[in-house]
């Protein structure tokens, strides 16, 4: 077994991010993990609030833009393709579909008993960026223009979940009841924040003010605040460090010589 980076080590839990599927794309606030589809430094868009019906059209040219860098970087093409039709279906395609989770192997399927899990809801589900920020109801001159159920109407709640409220009342047992504590959880944890990137660090870092922020006193949705969906809903690029690497003595070891001989014929 080839095992270069010792992931079998009894004391390093090594975890590793599934790609995600490219659905759900309406409620995103940035393209790409670092947000570079995204940005004039590529030639896109920041994604930021618009009123309808001109709400998506940012959205809409970062994602034509990236089926032309995908075409021309991972499929080696000539950049004749795809052509401004093609990046529209490209887009229709990608746009029109919504994924989630739909049955849990103990629980069950994930809309019975009046939950609401699964894709379905999700299409329906209301969104604009920076819908419930947490950060612009801390410092309102940001993430404009927030709001919960308005553009701008001042309003915040950590209650990021509401799928499974239902289940809640059901016998504590139950593997339905232990989703419902999971999402109460997500929802009402103090956490102490700090170290974060975007939120704790100096302003001329990309933080929120000057000096920073050592910590402060929030839930999992003050960094995850769309509702029902949990990313962040305005373009701030936040590093929780909660999947940062540990480096693993025996993985360096055998990481620097592999390095060493892969010059080697």
């Amino acid at each position: 077994m080839n095992n270069p980076y010792g992931c079998n080590e009894a004391n390093v839990i090594s975890q590793y991010r599934r790609p995600l599927p490219a659905t759900n794309l309406r409620f995103m606030s940035t393209v790409m993990f670092d947000g570079r589809e995204s940005s004039p430094l590529t030639g896109t868009q920041q994604i930021t609030y618009v009123q309808p019906p001109h709400n998506l059209d940012n959205l809409i040219f970062d994602l034509k833009h990236q089926s032309v860098d995908a075409m021309t970087g991972h499929a080696q093409g000539d950049g004749s393709r795809p052509t401004p039709t093609e990046q529209q279906q490209i887009v229709n395609f990608e746009m029109a579909l919504s994924t989630a989770e739909i049955i849990d192997n103990l629980a069950g399927r994930l809309e019975a008993h009046g939950a609401a899990g699964g894709p379905v809801p999700l299409t329906t589900q209301p969104f604009f960026v920076s819908i419930n920020s947490s950060v612009h109801f801390l410092l309102p001159q940001f993430e404009q223009p927030g709001g919960l159920v308005t553009p701008g109407d001042g309003q915040f709640t950590p209650a990021i979940f509401n799928p499974f409220g239902a289940w809640a009342s059901l016998p504590g047992s139950s593997p339905r009841a232990a989703v419902a504590r999971g999402q109460a959880i997500f929802n009402s944890k103090p956490i102490n924040i700090a170290g974060v990137a975007g939120i704790n660090d100096d302003a001329s870092a990309g933080g929120l003010v000057s000096g920073g922020i050592s910590s402060l006193t929030g839930t999992c949705g003050t960094c995850h605040d769309t509702p029902n969906v949990g990313n962040h809903s305005y373009a701030t690029c936040l590093a929780s460090r909660c999947a940062r690497q540990i480096p693993s003595p025996v993985g360096q070891r055998a990481l620097a010589r592999r390095r060493r001989t892969s010059a080697k014929p």
